[in-house]
């Protein structure tokens, strides 16, 4: 769990700052060497913070915490970039829209979609190029694992793209 997490928020922060035009290689190496990629959580926080139940000693304002993950979530919206995970974290978002949200597998030659998806949503979807097929969600179709949720705007069709898919659905 921990590790498809966090390879979700890095999939979202890696595509927002190349959206936003930042080179791969510069982006992926100042993650590298900061808190995150320096395992400051995990090495740091958890053993001498969480571990120790040590909560009242401050670390971090946490004003500045909610200015950059709505600064985050603001350039997100700017170059359209679906942040299923930033916007939960800043509020634009609930967990149960998260759970709810409709499921796309895209891997393999057939893009499944859940029957909960739109014939609006859908149409978009074979305009694109996609062999659409629409399956039943349920506890045993795996195929939806991955959370990729489609919706329809004003602008058009809008996904969150699981990192590793070999088609985006919607074009992101």
């Amino acid at each position: 769990m921990i590790g498809i997490c966090t390879q979700a928020i890095l999939a979202e922060g890696l595509t927002l700052g190349v959206k936003a035009g930042v080179d791969p290689e510069p982006l992926r190496k100042a993650i590298a060497d900061g808190a995150v990629g320096q395992g400051l959580m995990l090495n740091y926080m958890v053993p001498n913070v969480i571990f120790k139940g040590d909560f009242d000693t401050p670390r971090f304002a946490l004003k500045l915490a909610r200015k950059d993950i709505g600064l985050a979530s603001a350039l997100g919206r700017e170059f359209e970039v679906p942040l299923k995970i930033a916007n939960l974290v800043d509020g634009k978002a609930t967990a149960q829209a998260a759970v709810e949200a409709p499921r796309v597998h895209t891997e393999g030659a057939e893009v499944l979609v859940s029957t909960r998806v739109c014939d609006k949503a859908l149409a978009g979807l074979g305009k694109k190029g996609h062999a659409v097929v629409p399956k039943e969600e349920s506890y045993s179709t795996l195929n939806f694992a991955r959370p990729v949720a489609i919706r329809v705007t004003a602008r058009g069709l809008e996904a969150g793209c699981e990192q590793y898919s070999a088609a985006s659905a919607a074009g992101h």
